[in-house]
């Protein structure tokens, strides 16, 4: 089974984008990504975001390579607004494809 590594990756505006490095790459990105952090990333792949799992509503998503730079730099442009939370009822194929409870406990 392949092992992926996900992000979600925020530019000023707050513009997010699904980043993905694949199981070859991780032990090479790990160690320079942490969360919170603003990087400079470039030479990567650039794909349509398609499929079930799509954790940005960016059409595109962001495929490392083993020639992707990752640089560290220091700014104050980029704000953490940390998540924002989408309802389950503003997916479009959220209701037609699964079953909606009427609640949800959490433990």
């Amino acid at each position: 089974m392949q092992k992926l590594l996900h992000m979600v990756l925020m530019d000023k505006q707050h513009h997010k984008i699904q980043a993905t490095v694949e199981d070859d790459l991780i032990t090479t990105f790990i160690h320079q990504l942490k969360e919170g952090d603003v990087f400079i990333i470039s030479d990567f792949k650039v794909k349509p975001n398609r499929g079930l799992v799509r954790v940005t509503r960016h059409r595109f998503r962001i495929l490392f390579k083993c020639s992707t730079s990752v640089v560290a730099v220091a700014s104050t442009v980029i704000p953490n607004p940390g998540l924002s939370l989408t309802s389950m009822n503003q997916i479009p194929w959220f209701k037609s494809n699964f079953y909606e409870p009427d609640s949800l406990e959490v433990h």
